[in-house]
C-alpha cells in the first residue's frame, strides 16, 4: 500500500525492519537516476523510481533487486493462469526464505508478512515469535466463482485453461492461516470467507483500509436533473468485477438520462461489448495520476464486484463525494441507503432500480454525496494506522 504499512509501525515505534523487492534508497546514484527516470515517458521506469519512502531510515530497510527484476520478468513471460500461479508460488517462497534467512540479524518480537509467507512463517515459529498475516483477498472463492461466472457468460472472455498449482496455491494459504496468531481482514467479507475455512474467529482482526482523504477532494456541478446522470466504473473490465450486470442495468435504463464511463484494461471480448457501446464510452486504461479527474467528472460510482477483499476505488469514490452502488462481495465500508446502495452480485434489475432512484431524485443524490465525504474520512492513512497497530497490540505484542 505505497509502503503504508512499514511507515505506521516506523511511527508508532514498531517496526525493526523491512523486507522488499526493489527499492531505491534514496543516496548518491540511485537517488540521481530515480530523479532522472521520473522525467522518462515509460511506465514501468517510473514505477520503479517511485520504490522508495523517505519517511523510512535506510538502515531498516533490505531489497533483493535481482530477485525484484526475476520476478517482473517471469511476470512477463506468462501466458496463463497456471503461468501466474506457478510464479506467485515461487515469488513467495523465494522472498519468504531470503528474510527467513534474515530474522536472526534482528531482535524482532513478530513478522507480518502477506500471501506467500508460508516459508517465513515456519522459521519464525520456530524462533518463537509471533505471525500476523494479511490475509488481502479470497482466493479459493474467486477461483470458484470465476469459473461460474464463464460458465454463465461463454465467449465474454477468452477461456482459460485449468490451473495445474491451483491447489498448492490452497494448501499454502491454509498452511499460512494456521501458522498465523492473528489474521487481518479488511472487511467482513473476508472475515467470513476464512471462518469459513476454519480460521477462529478469536484469531481475526479486522482492519479495513485507508486512502490519502485530501488527495481525493473533488469539485463538482452538483446533479440537479437538469442533465444526465454521470456514472463511473474505475477497474478491469471483466466478469469478476460484475461489468456485464453494469451494462446490462445501463441496456435495461436505455434512457440519454444516464451517461457512463468505463476506466480500465478491457478483458472483455469485443462481441461481447458490442451490443453496450451505445450505452457507455470504454475509456481503456488510464494513468493513476488521472483518474482523478474522472471522479470529478461524475455524480454516482458502481462497482458490481463478484469478489475481492476490499476494493480501494469504493473508498477513493467516497472521498471525492460520490455515492457508491457496490456489492457484500467488493469488502467496501458502504452503509446502504446512507452513502450509497449494496445490491446482490449479479442482479442488473438491482443496479438499474438504483440508478433510477438516484437519476430522478437529485435531493436524495446531494445528500448520499454528503454522506460519502464523511464517511471517507474514516477511512483515512491515519486511522488505518491507528486500527493496525490497535490490532497488534490488542493481540498482546507491544
Amino acid at each position: 500500500m505505497h509502503y503504508a504499512v512499514p511507515v505506521i509501525l516506523h511511527r508508532a515505534g514498531m517496526l525493526e525492519h523491512f523486507y522488499t523487492d526493489l527499492w531505491v534508497d534514496g543516496r548518491g546514484i540511485w537517488s540521481t537516476a530515480a530523479k532522472a527516470v521520473r522525467k522518462l515517458p515509460f511506465s514501468s521506469l517510473r514505477k520503479w523510481a517511485g520504490r522508495h519512502n523517505s519517511e523510512l531510515p535506510v538502515k531498516k530497510v533490505t531489497s533483493f533487486a535481482r530477485f525484484g527484476l526475476e520476478y517482473a520478468w517471469r511476470l512477463g513471460r506468462a501466458r496463463s493462469q497456471s503461468d501466474l500461479s506457478r510464479t506467485y508460488l515461487w515469488a513467495g517462497r523465494t522472498f519468504s526464505q531470503k528474510v527467513a534467512y534474515s530474522l536472526s540479524r534482528h531482535s524482532a518480537a513478530a513478522v507480518l508478512g502477506m500471501p506467500g509467507s508460508k516459508e517465513l512463517f515456519e522459521e519464525a515459529k520456530a524462533r518463537g515469535l509471533r505471525c500476523f498475516f494479511d490475509q488481502n483477498s479470497c482466493p479459493q472463492l474467486w477461483q470458484r466463482l470465476r469459473a461460474e461466472e464463464q460458465r454463465r457468460w461463454p465467449g465474454w472472455e477468452p477461456q482459460t485453461k485449468e490451473d495445474k498449482y491451483t491447489a498448492l496455491c490452497m494448501q499454502q494459504e491454509r498452511t499460512e492461516q494456521k501458522l498465523a496468531d492473528i489474521v487481518l481482514c479488511p472487511s467482513e467479507f473476508v472475515v467470513e470467507y476464512v471462518v469459513s475455512l476454519g480460521v477462529p474467529p478469536d484469531k481475526i482482526a479486522v482492519v479495513p483500509y485507508g486512502i490519502n482523504v485530501r488527495a481525493y477532494r473533488c469539485e463538482r456541478d452538483p446533479y440537479r436533473g437538469d442533465r444526465p446522470l454521470r456514472v463511473l466504473f474505475v477497474g478491469a473490465v471483466n466478469l469478476m468485477k460484475g461489468i456485464r450486470y453494469l451494462l446490462e442495468a445501463l441496456r435495461v435504463l436505455d434512457t440519454r438520462q444516464i451517461g457512463a464511463r468505463l476506466v480500465g484494461p478491457i478483458m472483455a471480448s469485443a462481441e461481447a461489448l458490442a451490443r453496450y457501446r451505445r450505452y457507455c464510452s470504454l475509456l481503456g486504461p488510464v494513468p493513476r495520476s488521472a483518474v482523478r479527474e474522472h471522479y470529478q467528472w461524475a455524480d454516482v460510482f458502481v462497482l458490481p464486484s463478484i469478489c475481492e477483499g476490499s476494493a480501494t476505488v469504493t473508498y477513493e469514490a467516497l472521498a471525492c463525494g460520490l455515492p457508491v452502488i457496490t456489492t457484500p462481495n467488493a469488502g467496501s465500508v458502504v452503509r446502504d441507503g446512507i452513502d450509497g446502495f449494496i445490491v446482490p452480485i449479479r442482479d442488473a434489475e438491482a443496479i438499474a432500480e438504483k440508478l433510477d432512484l438516484l437519476a430522478s431524485n437529485p435531493k436524495l443524490l446531494a445528500e448520499m454525496s454528503l454522506n460519502a465525504r464523511e464517511r471517507a474520512l474514516e477511512f483515512s492513512w491515519e486511522r488505518y494506522g491507528e486500527r493496525l497497530v490497535r490490532a497488534v497490540r490488542d493481540s498482546g505484542l507491544e
